[in-house]
């Protein structure tokens, strides 16, 4: 899905609302889905309009019932182009966009969790072994392209300043582990959310450990090089995700 703005502007266009009702419907009917919403501006435009635009349709989804968790906004300038082939597939007459994307998660057999307060390298055999594994699928002929968002989390005990350190902290340190198991740093991007995408109750310490964890997200090969050096991660999309699954 594309949205095209105009010239110089955030505002959402008219036309897109019947588009991005029918993505809220999906992603209200399943909480797994998660998307990407990236925002682009013409090469004349100021760049932060990018973000805005993309934060516009993360917000007109959000009203409409999709929980932020589902959602990933991001502003990329002008650096991704479009072709010509390009714009007459999305139906956009310029560069003055959003479109958005699935994102797939690549899930461990078991949740990676830290203890409370805690950023420390992994802990047992069985964290060691399935970060391992998912290095081994990095390395691997069909994998060799992918770059992941490694995002970490917090429960909401704490400052919130406190907690996105934490969570940033949390990313980097698994960002660190797979690079000594020798996966290159540019296909790794640590985020960190502190505790605004909790996924369980955190009224509960079982809740809050849940919520004390780090994912991975396959970022979409088409912004793979915008992303390389880049960990500035707006916000907070609708087709079906992939999911990878380590079983290892």
């Amino acid at each position: 899905m594309a949205i095209e703005f105009g010239v110089g502007g955030a505002a959402l266009p008219s036309e897109a609302a019947n588009g991005l009702s029918k993505a809220a419907r999906e992603l209200r009917g399943s909480v797994a889905l998660r998307i990407h919403i990236a925002g682009h501006v013409q090469s004349d435009e100021d760049p932060r309009l990018a973000s805005q635009r993309a934060m516009a349709v993360g917000g007109v989804l959000i009203a409409l019932g999709v929980l932020p968790l589902q959602l990933r906004a991001k502003g990329y300038g002008a650096r991704v182009p479009l072709s010509r082939h390009d714009k007459l597939r999305l139906g956009l007459k310029s560069a003055r966009r959003v479109t958005l994307h699935s994102l797939a998660e690549v899930k461990l057999k078991d949740a990676y969790e830290f203890p409370a307060k805690d950023a420390s390298p992994p802990h047992s055999e069985s964290e060691r072994r399935h970060l391992k594994a998912l290095a081994t699928l990095l390395a691997s002929e069909q994998h060799k392209e992918m770059r992941l968002s490694v995002e970490g989390h917090t429960d909401d005990i704490g400052l919130p300043a406190e907690n996105a350190k934490l969570s940033l902290a949390r990313a980097a340190t698994v960002c660190k582990h797979l690079e000594s198991l020798g996966v290159d740093s540019s296909r790794l991007v640590p985020h960190g959310f502190g505790a605004a995408f909790p996924i369980d109750d955190n009224g509960t310490e079982a809740g809050r450990q849940h919520n004390r964890r780090t994912e991975f997200l396959i970022i979409p090969t088409c912004f793979a090089a915008a992303v390389k050096n880049d960990s500035a991660l707006s916000s907070h999309i609708s087709n079906r995700p992939g999911v990878a699954t380590m079983r290892r």
